[in-house]
């Protein structure tokens, strides 16, 4: 057999293996979504059915999460009385999407499924702000980023335990993936006390009597 053949069958066969790899990756990565707890408790976040919202639920009265929506999900969610999106997502897409809506959009972009805690102050500001209310919460999938969020609110806002919240995050049936467990240490290691100190309402400056 002469070198080029060696050669060219040596290549054929590298380009099997990483096939080959490419496979079991793909196909693995479809068994990386956690599982949903069951039961389910009563205080988490409830599926809602609206067109061009994917992924949506209902946290609070207040808040609510999905995946990306459509330019007619953003329409319909104004319809139901949403009044700011916050997008969580590097894109711009929403920026389009959002016109003629009337919703207040807001982008706090997490690139690489890295929150940060002064990116937990600024949402937490904007969720607690009855002005800015109902807010929806999105990324791409509603899952990893929104979960990790929203996962923050409960333990600052809510006062949920950090495990509870977590329980949530990975469990709620929301689409986790289970390889970002950066997101659990994340919420694990939330400092609390200077969250809440740093979101807390400006207090009014007292009155001076003459």
């Amino acid at each position: 057999m002469t070198p080029i053949f060696r050669t060219s069958r040596s290549a054929c066969r590298n380009v099997a293996a990483a096939l080959a790899v490419s496979l079991i990756l793909f196909f693995a990565s479809g068994c990386m979504v956690s599982r949903p707890v069951s039961p389910r408790p009563d205080g988490w976040a409830k599926a809602v059915s609206v067109k061009g919202v994917p992924n949506l639920h209902k946290v609070t009265d207040n808040l609510y999460r999905s995946a990306q929506p459509t330019g007619e999900g953003f329409h319909n969610l104004a319809k139901m009385g949403i009044r700011t999106v916050i997008n969580l997502s590097a894109n711009s897409l929403d920026r389009k999407l959002v016109k003629g809506t009337g919703l207040s959009l807001v982008e706090i972009p997490v690139p690489d499924i890295r929150p940060t805690s002064p990116q937990v102050v600024r949402l937490i500001k904007i969720i607690t702000d009855k002005t800015r209310c109902p807010v929806l919460i999105h990324c791409r999938y509603g899952a990893d980023r929104t979960g990790a969020m929203i996962a923050a609110c409960r333990v600052v806002v809510e006062g949920w335990s950090k495990e509870e919240a977590i329980k949530e995050m990975t469990g709620g049936g929301y689409g986790y993936h289970v390889i970002w467990t950066n997101l659990i240490s994340f919420v694990r290691n939330l400092d609390v006390i200077e969250l809440r100190a740093a979101t807390a309402p400006a207090q009014a400056s007292p009155a001076t009597e003459y």
